[in-house]
């Protein structure tokens, strides 16, 4: 079986959450798609989340995909995780953290905005990351704008390599224009393979487009084929290693979410980290949703949450993986907080640090008297 981590990315109101409910119906993880205005959406779960009807936090869905299914383009079984990434400037530090373990991702654009600040913003974020990515341009049903303008829309927002999916058959003379690789093949086979075409996406040259309506599941299973067609080439090293990617307070657990990158780990098992010699990993959740699953193991290519470290934080690589850099982006504003003096602060001060925890972005200054 094949492995695949794809986030979703989009600017506010582009549907985001509508292609993630269509995505996870067409691939039957889910038996009816939700709304962000009925506040049954699979992934937003939180109270804060159905209230102001946006993602706050990134979570997970688990998709399985057979070999014979006709949306499936790879010849192999397939488990897509899909990452679920908020799209409101007030939370791209939860989106950023998140690109540290894809191995793809969508980049949603709506066909009535176009090409946005933020989806400038995003695109730069992927790159940066090197994660190569898909486009679907959303909302056709309603956009007044045709597929070639908004294609170049792209291509003179964000450059090179935007072509459509449907017109591949035809435009493997531009897709090979993208590398001087490409191009010598071209002109010696007069043709690409797929393997060529899935070299230009995963080095990030070729950005496939697919257009359609989420919320009407038009060309939804165009974007599964496609992306199950170009699949990135994943390289595992050799032994246990992972990144996490964040960290999450449950039930007086605190939870390390975290992409094995290599090798396996298993319950119980001590990590070889100094900074965290001598924690045992007590529990493995293998989320989907709000549910879970409890595992005994965890390989290669499994996005889980450990329970049992305590002093991982995000952006943590372990085994043979590294520490991210600092993030691209920087909180702008200090606000000053004062408790009123019936308040301890031995009470609310944990409280403050796991919400410090769970976003290294915000510092905590604690002033005396």
């Amino acid at each position: 079986m094949k492995k695949i981590c794809i986030g979703i990315l989009a600017h506010v109101d582009a549907g985001k959450t509508t292609l993630t409910e269509s995505i996870l119906l067409d691939l039957g993880a889910i038996r009816t798609a939700g709304r962000v205005d009925k506040g049954d959406a699979f992934l937003d779960t939180e109270a804060l989340e159905k209230k102001r009807g946006v993602t706050i936090l990134a979570k997970q869905a688990i998709c399985n995909l057979a070999a014979d299914d006709k949306m499936n383009k790879c010849g192999d079984d397939v488990r897509i995780t899909i990452i679920d990434t908020p799209g409101h400037t007030d939370f791209i530090g939860e989106t950023e953290r998140a690109l540290s373990v894809l191995d793809a991702a969508v980049l949603l654009v709506s066909g009535t905005d176009g090409v946005t600040s933020s989806t400038k913003r995003l695109a730069n974020m992927l790159q940066k990351y090197k994660v190569p990515y898909y486009v679907f341009v959303n909302k056709m049903d309603m956009s007044l704008r045709t597929e070639e303008d908004l294609v170049n829309d792209l291509l003179d927002n964000l450059g090179d390599g935007f072509i459509a999916y449907e017109d591949f058959a035809d435009k493997h003379e531009e897709i090979a224009a993208l590398s001087e690789t490409t191009i010598e093949k071209y002109l010696e086979a007069g043709e690409l393979t797929r393997e060529d075409i899935t070299m230009l996406f995963s080095a990030g040259r070729l950005h496939p487009t697919v257009f359609g309506s989420a919320l009407k599941n038009t060309n939804i299973d165009s974007l599964i084929s496609m992306m199950t067609e170009y699949l990135p080439e994943i390289r595992y090293k050799d032994t246990f290693s992972a990144k996490i990617y964040k960290i999450g307070f449950e039930d007086g657990h605190k939870l390390s979410y975290a992409k094995i990158t290599g090798g396996s780990i298993s319950v119980r098992d001590v990590i070889d980290d100094e900074r965290i010699e001598g924690q045992k990993i007590s529990q493995i959740r293998l989320y989907n949703g709000v549910k879970y699953d409890s595992l005994d193991k965890a390989e290669a290519g499994d996005v889980v949450a450990f329970i049992g470290p305590l002093d991982t934080y995000a952006g943590m690589g372990l085994g043979d993986e590294y520490d991210e850099d600092k993030p691209v982006f920087q909180p702008v504003l200090r606000y000053d907080l004062e408790f009123p003096k019936e308040v301890p602060l031995r009470v609310f001060l944990p409280k403050l640090l796991e919400i410090v925890t769970e976003d290294p972005l915000l510092s905590l200054e604690i002033k005396s008297g």
